[in-house]
């Protein structure tokens, strides 16, 4: 007795998840890696963008909506579903702190999708000072992420995603870049 083919035991459809299950356990057994001490850096990346996980405390729950902006916290939830849609935030936060950012999201078949985006993050104007407390003028403080995204059905009810983050920071005399 042969079971009928599903849609998502083609070859090319197998072949496609191999090569995304092994760039993930790459990216992953990388990822464990340290080249600091364990301080956390880029904390603003633990924002939430979307009001829905904002609203939640912060705290993604993964459950798959059509809103492009749940998405930052986990690229899985990305999907055909997503399908031509730009997503537009804005919040003011603690202080002068403004926090904006754009994002669209495109249908890449029917199994999968991909989006772009980008973040900005002001902390309004703060009054520079030397290490004798002379001062030495106001500056902007600024982090900014540019991202991409792509996620693929692996089976009707399993779906994986990547994101790859180009993050910029500007802090006074001081900038740091990175990719994560």
């Amino acid at each position: 007795m042969t079971l009928p083919r599903s849609k998502y035991t083609s070859h090319a459809h197998i072949r496609g998840i191999r090569i995304l299950f092994s760039f993930l356990l790459a990216v992953t057994a990388a990822g464990g890696m340290k080249a600091q001490d364990s301080s956390p850096a880029y904390r603003f990346l633990e924002i939430p963008s979307s009001t829905l996980t904002y609203g939640l405390g912060g705290i993604n729950i993964t459950a798959i909506e059509d809103d492009i902006n749940s998405i930052d916290q986990n690229p899985g939830l990305l999907g055909p579903e997503i399908d031509m849609q730009l997503g537009v935030n804005y919040m003011r936060y603690v202080g002068d702190s403004n926090f904006a950012g754009v994002k669209f999201g495109h249908s890449a078949g029917e199994h999968g999708a991909w989006a772009a985006g980008i973040q900005y993050f002001g902390y309004g104007t703060i009054r520079g000072a030397d290490v004798n407390g002379i001062l030495t003028g106001d500056f902007s403080p600024k982090d900014m992420v540019f991202n991409a995204m792509y996620a693929h059905d692996i089976t009707d009810r399993w779906r994986g995603g990547i994101n790859l983050k180009f993050i910029y920071s500007s802090y006074d005399a001081y900038s740091a870049m990175a990719v994560a």
